[in-house]
């Protein structure tokens, strides 16, 4: 017949290698590669965040594939913007149905992860979240959705026991003689922490005297918010802003005189952002952030770690000529953390696999990059006592990271706040 039963032999067995590969190659892996799809706010009203969250999870991305990747295979990225939520569910189907990825990481704002999450569950992929807050996230019965970052809950529970700890001391008032006032805006973030906060507050008998929400997206006079809150005279102002909104409020609070012994928000978009340090100047000084942080006490961490947050940050401002903030370091974060669960799959996107993983690790505090530890619940979600999050105070132009004692690395100033006629 023209082939000899060797030939048909080799023929058969080319063949079956062929087929082989295909069937038994991870899933999400090409080869040598590990392509991961990547969902981020890059235009819009927070793209500069967006931007800064990529470029983290890019520096942890490459130091990770310098050290040999995951199981000799090289993390990659598929990148889309979502400036809004209905982009969000629409770029994460693009990035399932056209590029074929099999895992997505993201998003920087609680208006995205939500729609995007749901995408992924439809198609029965996973969805790895590096920062909202959003309480609903893990709270939708999703298997495969994981967040690394604490929930809104998280956030409001830190910033009063900032409050419980540390700054009734500094401002010597008792908790029960203790006022406080919540700014806010009124998406699923502001919401979300400020009535965590709230509640926990009243549990300690601090007394609450408003809580003002607004719209971020169409605030542009906080003059109503600012003459209420000079009338009730709250000694701690508690608000969750964007970037935005945030450095207009505290310039019109200066520009009225509103007199507060200290004013505390939560979130990597607010009072934390770079942008609100460069666009107050001196006026910033004082003004407390809960955010990632702004460098660590080294012996509060594993020493492997205390090290690698130390690179991190050195090759991201080298790159990207800016401080390393706190939106890259949660993408940076959130990414080392996806390593050690895909190192357990050996680079295998299979959901399953994957939940097994992550549901496997338990880190320590002090284990991780920027001190966390790791212990997600059946939920996915990362126990909030894991996520430490620290309280930053602009000093000098520069934020500091002074709260935890165990991780700080500067005393607080100006507890009480001047006022502005001092300052």
């Amino acid at each position: 017949m023209g082939a000899t039963s060797t030939e048909l032999f080799r023929v058969i067995a080319l063949f079956a290698f062929v087929v082989g590969s295909w069937t038994f190659a991870p899933e999400g892996a090409c080869q040598n590669q590990i392509k991961i799809g990547v969902l981020e706010p890059l235009s819009g009203p927070i793209a500069a965040e967006g931007r800064r969250q990529l470029n983290g999870m890019e520096v942890a991305r490459d130091l990770i594939n310098e050290r040999g990747g995951i199981a000799g295979k090289q993390l990659t990225w598929v990148v889309a913007d979502a400036p809004d939520a209905t982009a969000a569910a629409n770029e994460a189907t693009r990035l399932i149905s056209q590029e074929g990825v099999r895992l997505i990481a993201g998003t920087l704002s609680s208006s995205l992860c939500v729609p995007a999450s749901e995408v992924a569950a439809r198609n029965n992929i996973v969805y790895w979240e590096v920062s909202c807050v959003d309480p609903r996230f893990s709270t939708r019965g999703y298997k495969n959705t994981f967040r690394t970052e604490i929930d809104a809950n998280g956030f409001g529970w830190y910033n009063i026991e900032f409050i419980r700890e540390t700054l009734q001391k500094k401002l010597g008032i008792d908790l029960k003689n203790l006022k406080v006032a919540f700014v806010s805006e009124d998406s699923a973030y502001g919401q979300g922490t400020t009535e965590a906060a709230k509640k926990r507050a009243q549990e300690l008998g601090i007394t609450v005297l408003s809580v003002d929400y607004y719209n971020r997206n169409t605030m542009t006079d906080f003059t109503p918010v600012i003459l209420k809150l000079k009338s009730s005279r709250p000694d701690v102002i508690v608000a969750s802003c964007y970037t935005n909104d945030a450095i207009l409020l505290w310039k019109q609070a200066k520009q009225l005189s509103l007199e507060v012994k200290a004013i505390i928000s939560a979130g990597a978009v607010s009072f934390g952002s770079p942008d609100f340090g460069k666009s107050l100047g001196k006026d910033a000084e004082g003004v407390f952030a809960l955010v990632e942080p702004a460098g660590l006490n080294p012996k509060a961490m594993s020493p492997e770690m205390a090290a690698l947050e130390v690179e991190v940050a050195k090759r991201y401002e080298a790159k990207y000529n800016e401080k390393y903030a706190a939106s890259a370091q949660l993408g940076a974060a959130g990414i080392w953390i996806l390593a050690e669960v895909l190192k357990k799959t050996g680079g295998d996107l299979n959901p399953d696999k994957v939940r097994t993983a992550a549901l496997s690790l338990d880190i320590p505090l002090g284990g991780m990059l920027n001190g966390w530890g790791v212990k997600f619940g059946a939920d996915g979600q990362n126990m909030n006592e894991r996520v430490q999050h620290y309280m930053l105070q602009w000093q000098d132009g520069r934020l500091v990271t002074v709260w935890p004692e165990r991780f700080a690395v500067a005393p607080m100033r100006m507890v009480p706040l001047p006022k502005w006629s001092e300052r």
